[in-house]
């Protein structure tokens, strides 16, 4: 909207606001008085908290508006200063709304357990950008897990061998198996294969493949996984029969 009015019209106070107002992105059209008018900004930010990022930088350093960003959009911590990227209360707010928030967080709170707890608890695979130590925590690989399985692919290479890790993350999304030890899907004495493809391959095959049974479609057939994934025993079938 911004970007074709005239320039006249773009100076105008109530046009830019309004436009704000409806996306908050077109602050990055207004002239640099209204990048740094308060009301404009923390309507832009309100509405969408990325347009932080075309605001002046004294906003990016106001924790009243690095706050009303990040509980908008938790992407919006990567705009703030970083004096609030160590703001336990903003930092909270931001890995509690996206994945990717965590990232941007201070390293002292990518090695804080509440608030790494916090985010992958919401987003499980913002186990990604936790402090090696807390991949290492088996409370904190459990929560991520169990929210979004794929997560399994951030953990450290003991849990991608832990049985109970990988069942509750294949439960969540099947394709995880992929990301098991082949180790523990290869121990035959440990009979790991097995409990495993009883547990993914039986308990949850009784959905048709590719259907769960809700009537919507499995991202990939369960059944599909074992077959490929799994190095079956001498003499036993994927299904767990005798060949």
């Amino acid at each position: 909207m911004l970007e074709s009015a005239s320039e006249a019209q773009g100076d105008e106070h109530e046009v830019v606001l309004a436009a704000v107002t409806r996306n908050g992105n077109e602050l990055r059209f207004a002239s640099d008085a209204f990048k740094n008018d308060q009301e404009i900004v923390l309507a832009a930010v309100t509405q969408n908290g990325i347009a932080l990022f075309y605001a002046s930088d004294a906003f990016k350093k106001d924790r009243e508006f690095a706050l009303a960003a990040v509980t908008r959009n938790g992407t919006a911590l990567r705009h703030v200063s970083d004096a609030f990227k160590n703001d336990q209360e903003i930092v909270l707010s931001a890995v509690t709304r996206s994945t990717w928030a965590l990232r941007d967080a201070s390293d002292a709170f990518k090695n804080d357990r509440e608030v790494v707890l916090a985010a992958v608890s919401r987003h499980g695979n913002a186990l990604e950008f936790a402090s090696d130590a807390l991949k290492n925590d088996r409370e904190v690989v459990l929560a991520s897990v169990t929210q979004n399985g794929n997560a399994l692919l951030y953990t450290s290479d003991a849990f991608k061998n832990d049985q109970e890790i990988v069942l509750a993350a294949i439960t969540q999304y099947d394709y995880a198996l992929s990301y098991a030890s082949d180790a523990l899907m290869n121990d035959r004495g440990g009979g790991n294969t097995e409990r495993l493809r009883a547990q993914l391959c039986i308990g949850r095959a009784k959905e048709r493949p590719g259907v769960r049974a809700d009537g919507g479609h499995t991202r990939r057939p369960c059944a599909r996984i074992c077959i490929v994934r799994v190095k079956e025993r001498p003499g036993v079938r994927a299904g767990g029969g005798d060949t």
